[in-house]
């Protein structure tokens, strides 16, 4: 756990290995499309997908769609 500890969280030569996917939830009131839109634009995002249904819970008030969109995503890039 020390070791852990003393680890920075991020390295830049290993940031970009993950591909990373964003679902953007277009219900989300606690952090708008906008906003949200505006994190995909600086951030290195390999697919961008939409969620019409749910709120900033989406794995509450969604998550048939949510569930669809994680496996999709596995299957895609693993």
């Amino acid at each position: 756990m020390d070791e852990l500890r003393r680890r920075a969280a991020f390295r830049e030569d290993r940031y970009g290995a993950v591909r990373k996917v964003y679902v953007v939830v277009e219900n989300d009131m606690a952090i708008v499309q906008e906003h949200q839109r505006w994190m995909v634009a600086n951030a290195e995002v390999a697919e961008v997908r939409v969620m019409d249904a749910g709120d900033h819970m989406a794995m509450l008030s969604a998550p048939e769609e949510l569930a669809g969109h994680l496996a999709d995503v596995a299957n895609t890039y693993i």
